[in-house]
């Protein structure tokens, strides 16, 4: 789905067992010409931007349409991290399972949507979602804590309280940047009517076929958060945010 680089490393990773390949994370050092495979034993890996690779190497990705069993390593339906060795090969370091990550599984909410990395004040967070429409804001240190299951915050639906695999839920691709201020934000494109229980401050729609919503990264009262700040105007099916100059882009596909 997209080729990522870092120091001289090229990551990519194989869905839907794209040329009679099982799907797995991908590597290719150029340097010393080894590739490496990593097979989390989990469904598809299609984040539309590929994987998300932080200032310590390490490659995030989601991998959807599978169990999430670690005790028997299978790893699908959830966030998988995996750094390259001194072998230039491509080994676990950590993953992430939500609560209810098979209940998603037998409904086909999977997670679908590259995962996006943020450093802020001191922290290191990896910003996840999937189908089902919640964000999970995790501690890159330590993904999900000791089993591997809680967030630092989840957020409640911002879509898709139908619950059901039907054009909801999202499926483009995150976006996140800090303004002037020094306020860390995150975007979110969604498909189909906005949740009745998600409200923002400030609202140019209450979106029936899509829209994004944005939401800041707060610490409140000594824990991290992501607060909702707006919702766009009404879009068909909306896609892939980017933020250029402080304005935000997206598109109804």
């Amino acid at each position: 789905y997209a080729l990522n680089y870092k120091d001289g490393v090229v990551y990519t990773a194989t869905a839907q067992g794209c040329g009679g390949l099982t799907n797995a994370f991908h590597s290719f050092d150029l340097a010393s010409r080894r590739a490496s495979t990593f097979i989390p034993a989990g469904g598809g890996l299609w984040g539309r931007r590929g994987a998300a690779i932080d200032a310590e190497g390490r490659v995030f990705l989601g991998t959807g349409d599978a169990i999430f069993d670690p005790g028997n390593r299978r790893l699908g339906n959830g966030i998988v991290g995996v750094k390259i060795d001194a072998k230039k090969q491509l080994q676990l370091v950590d993953f992430f399972g939500a609560p209810n990550a098979n209940w998603l599984w037998r409904r086909d909410l999977d997670i679908n949507v590259t995962p996006v990395a943020i450093d802020y004040r001191g922290r290191k967070f990896l910003v996840a979602t999937s189908k089902e429409c919640k964000l999970w804001l995790l501690d890159r240190e330590s993904l999900g804590g000791e089993d591997h299951r809680t967030t630092l915050h989840t957020t409640p639906l911002i879509c898709a309280d139908s619950q059901a695999f039907d054009n909801v839920g999202v499926w483009g691709a995150l976006g996140a940047w800090q303004d002037p201020q020094g306020t860390q934000w995150v975007l979110v494109p969604f498909w189909g009517p906005v949740s009745t229980t998600f409200k923002a401050p400030i609202e140019h729609s209450r979106p029936k076929g899509g829209g994004v919503a944005a939401l800041k990264l707060e610490e409140v009262a000594g824990n991290w958060q992501l607060t909702p700040a707006w919702l766009s105007r009404d879009m068909d099916l909306a896609e892939e945010t980017v933020i250029a100059n402080g304005i935000v882009f997206a598109y109804s596909s």
